[in-house]
């Protein structure tokens, strides 16, 4: 791949490494680890992947916590079990009302219940007692109570005090047993996954430029931001600067050029070179857009800063 034959080969920048990397014949397979860190630090800056990482780490708590308070599986066992149980008698042994930071939240964790039934003898065995725990509203019995206990005739470890649930949080059972994981599990998904393939993507793009971008000189003749919203509609704070870029040794009026920058440092080095009128070094991908092409000036990786 070589240089566009309309544009002359441009002057080489002052710094040696730089120098030698843009004279080199293409592909360039000798980067300098110096401009690779620099390249990809304003293409593919590595806080993509730790937002990736974030969200991932932060959903796996999420479902973990869920896990944990909420049980799922356990409201998916109460759900069957409301389909299908025997019943026997039973009675409550004991009444324990919440206390601590679960009492401060309103969610219908009002009282749990510890019970002993006798499940139905099959196949002529003989008759023992089981026991369980179970949750709801703590006036529906209290201790010594005779109650009705549906259980499930296959799993006896499975049962509960009729009008009462197998979980905790009095949680509509769809939801937290359905539509909740699944929420879940895109959000980790669509934000982990999503951030850290877009972090590989421009890793992989900003490798391919480096090794066989086109060089060219360009002037900046204008610019203008573009301001984003955050959450709360309030504007985001940096803006990006969105400068125009003209070949400096040819009109080439079928394309239009432009760089994009967030960063003070970037941002003030365009700003000085539109300012001086001067021009400086630009490297872009010549298989990109045929009408409008990103260029990527590569002084301001020597003037990029985080604030």
């Amino acid at each position: 791949m070589n240089p566009d034959p309309q544009f002359p080969p441009p002057p080489v920048s002052s710094d040696p490494e730089l120098a030698a990397f843009l004279t080199a014949l293409l592909p360039r397979r000798d980067i300098p680890q110096k401009l690779l860190r620099a390249a990809y630090a304003q293409i593919a800056p590595i806080h993509l992947l730790a937002i990736s990482v974030t969200f991932l780490v932060c959903s796996g708590i999420l479902i973990c916590f869920a896990m944990v308070v909420f049980t799922p599986f356990t409201i998916l066992r109460n759900e069957a079990l409301s389909r299908k149980h025997a019943t026997a008698s039973g009675v409550v042994l004991s009444v324990k009302h919440p206390g601590g930071p679960m009492a401060a939240f309103d969610y219908g964790f009002q009282g749990e219940f510890a019970f002993a039934f006798t499940p139905a003898s099959t196949n002529g065995a003989p008759a023992f007692e089981a026991a369980g725990i179970c949750y709801g509203y703590d006036q529906l019995c209290k201790e010594g109570d005779q109650v009705t206990v549906e259980y499930d005739h296959e799993d006896i470890t499975i049962a509960r005090i009729r009008g009462t649930r197998l979980c905790k949080a009095d949680i509509p059972e769809y939801w937290l047993a359905r539509i909740a994981p699944l929420a879940l599990l895109a959000f980790m998904l669509i934000m982990g996954v999503g951030t850290g393939l877009r972090f590989l993507m421009l890793r992989a793009r900003c490798r391919r430029l480096m090794e066989n971008g086109v060089v060219n000189e360009f002037l900046v003749v204008g610019y203008y931001l573009v301001r984003r919203l955050n959450a709360w509609g309030e504007q985001a704070v940096p803006c990006t600067y969105v400068f125009q870029l003209k070949p400096a040794n040819g009109d080439d009026g079928q394309r239009s050029y432009f760089s994009r920058y967030a960063r003070n440092g970037p941002i003030n080095y365009a700003i000085a070179v539109l300012v001086s009128k001067t021009v400086t070094l630009g490297l872009y991908d010549p298989n990109g857009s045929k009408s409008k092409r990103q260029v990527f000036l590569v002084e301001t990786w020597f003037h990029d800063t985080k604030n």
